[in-house]
């Protein structure tokens, strides 16, 4: 089996149980959302509550790693998310967020942790048909600084409901800078979601595999 179809095979089998979500920093007001993310370069989970559907707040928990495999940072944050604006169109809807955090960092040579701090934006638009996202993740502390932007286009494969499982199509492009790495790569993903759940998974253009999942309550 190619690595190709290893990866749409383990998509689905994760996705049938699931359900619908917009993999957003606000998805429903008094919603707690889990979010969780998996990649050659790290792993982030978090546990956000939306009192309304413009703000929301919880803890990160991020891991970076160095792809040399000389040092790891890890970051565990206070994080508070905050719906600038929402543009509500015919058939369509577009987001602009903006989020802050701060907590402490971890890494080799740091005794005791430090002050980490964490800032970023995202504005997306879609369609029942199509999907476009650009965001800005930027992670520092006194010792150490990691620049994350991400791009992604997706296209459904068929026409569905709001309430029914959805199956995307999505191209990433993703670029890092900072003290572990500076490179961009591309990614093929493919995205399942349905109601208040949603998976993605794919493989990139240097072979490694990424996955995301994200479950509201």
């Amino acid at each position: 089996m190619t690595n190709r179809l290893r990866v749409a095979a383990v998509a689905t089998l994760f996705a049938l149980p699931f359900g619908c979500a917009l993999a957003r920093p606000i998805a429903y007001a008094d919603a707690t959302t889990v979010m969780g993310e998996w990649s050659r370069d790290g792993r982030e989970l978090s546990v956000v509550h939306a009192p309304r559907h413009w703000w929301s707040a919880g803890v990160v928990h991020i891991v970076l790693d160095d792809p040399r495999g000389r040092d790891q940072h890890q970051l565990d944050l206070a994080r508070a998310n905050y719906l600038v604006r929402r543009w509500n169109l015919p058939g369509a809807q577009g987001n602009a967020y903006v989020w802050g955090g701060v907590g402490r960092g971890r890494g080799r040579g740091i005794d005791g942790g430090e002050v980490a701090w964490n800032a970023g934006v995202q504005l997306d638009y879609e369609t029942l048909w199509f999907y476009s996202m650009v965001k800005s993740d930027w992670h520092r502390s006194s010792s150490f600084r990691h620049r994350m932007d991400v791009a992604q286009l997706g296209f459904a494969l068929y026409e569905h409901n709001w309430d029914e499982l959805a199956t995307w199509v999505v191209l990433q492009g993703r670029n890092m800078r900072g003290d572990f790495t500076r490179e961009t790569e591309t990614a093929l993903l493919l995205r399942f979601f349905r109601r208040t759940q949603w998976i993605e998974a794919g493989i990139t253009d240097t072979g490694g595999f990424t996955m995301m999942f994200m479950v509201n309550f």
